[in-house]
């Protein structure tokens, strides 16, 4: 059994969380995107002060996953309202998939919101294995946004889990 810490996220995490959400990105949305929309939407949603202000902010849980000294998985969640959490970010190393990162991440993110009682997110329809995951866990289709993220202009499929 893989040895995973998972811990609430740091300022001095932000440069590896930058560098993990890159990665990440270019991984999974290399068949998607082209190199530029990529650079493009992570050097804005993921550079060291979006994330330092994330960590700052009071309504948002910024959690790492922690595996053999290094961060290979990240999750950020807000409350949404009063009984709903929106599931903004979730991603693990690709090297690292597979390992159960991402569950860790989901259950401590759920246990860290008591009154919850369910979860929502944004997927980008062409994201098989986190669609698969996600489905795996219990979230299920309930809409469509053309506007994944701020002013992206990327599709996303809107899942729902009830706790």
């Amino acid at each position: 059994m893989v040895e995973i810490d998972i811990r609430t996220g740091r300022k001095d995490d932000a440069e590896e969380v930058s560098q993990l959400l890159g990665a990440t990105w270019r991984e999974t949305y290399k068949d998607m995107y082209s190199a530029d929309k990529i650079a493009e939407l992570t050097a804005r949603w993921h550079n060291t002060d979006a994330l330092a202000a994330e960590m700052d902010d009071p309504q948002s849980l910024f959690l790492v996953a922690v595996l053999t000294g290094k961060i290979a998985g990240h999750l950020l969640a807000s409350q949404q309202e009063a009984k709903t959490v929106m599931l903004r970010r979730l991603y693990v190393l690709p090297q690292t998939q597979g390992r159960g990162l991402g569950k860790s991440l989901l259950n401590h993110m759920i246990t860290n919101f008591p009154v919850a009682r369910s979860i929502k997110l944004e997927v980008e329809p062409e994201n098989t294995p986190a669609l698969q995951f996600y489905q795996t866990h219990g979230f299920k289709e309930i809409g469509r946004t053309n506007c994944c993220g701020d002013d992206s202009d990327i599709p996303a499929l809107i899942l729902e889990k009830t706790l």
